[in-house]
């Protein structure tokens, strides 16, 4: 089960002070106002993926998907939230980047987090995806509702060279808005060139998943 980061571990917040930097780690300034809501936006997250999710036994979980309209629901010719292309993000190097520039390409947007399991589990599928002659025309985008750092040591681990994105807390808000009102994890979006939504996924995806969805875009 993904539960809340502590002390120590890989997702550990650290202490926001005023400047924003979490223990010393370089995390992003945060204004005073959103840091308490970033802390409980980040673990209540965290406790989303873990209880919703992960913790679900197979059957359980797809009649739970099944009920939320979650499990790989089709939302064809249904636009992407506006804040999706608009939000401005930092790429793990610390570039700004927009979604809105891969507009006219088919995208694929999975939503994640470093203490979230089936998140970890899902990533190494997506990256083999990624490698392949149908995946090479789509862009692959990894939002995680965490901190660079700490995605950054993952993405080594897992060997990811596909797009990854700081979220931060503001992308609980866009994984809401696009359909996921629980926020749990891991959610991916997948869209069409034109913007409009093909797929949705609240759960793990596998490799075969991404192959079906991905190759006729």
């Amino acid at each position: 089960m993904a539960g809340p980061p502590g002390p120590g571990d890989s997702g550990d917040l650290g202490d926001l002070g005023d400047s924003g930097d979490a223990g010393g780690t370089g995390a992003p300034t945060v204004p005073s106002a959103r840091r308490k809501w970033l802390r409980g936006g980040l673990q209540t997250g965290a406790l989303l993926a873990g209880g919703a999710v992960a913790g679900m036994g197979g059957f359980a979980l797809h009649h739970w998907l099944t009920d939320t309209g979650m499990a790989g629901s089709s939302d064809a010719g249904k636009a992407a939230p506006h804040a999706l292309w608009t939000t401005a993000f930092n790429d793990l190097d610390g570039r700004s980047v927009s979604l809105s520039a891969f507009k006219g390409r088919p995208l694929v947007v999975n939503f994640w987090a470093s203490w979230c399991a089936p998140c970890l589990e899902e990533m190494p599928d997506f990256q083999r995806a990624s490698q392949t002659t149908e995946g090479k025309r789509v862009q692959f985008a990894g939002i995680g509702i965490d901190y660079a750092k700490n995605m950054k040591s993952f993405a080594v681990k897992l060997g990811i060279s596909y797009l990854l994105l700081e979220g931060g807390a503001q992308a609980l808000d866009l994984v809401k808005a696009a359909g996921n009102s629980s926020g749990a994890l891991p959610f991916t979006l997948i869209l069409e060139r034109t913007g409009a939504v093909a797929l949705r996924k609240l759960g793990k995806m596998t490799y075969a998943e991404l192959m079906a969805a991905v190759t006729p875009l």
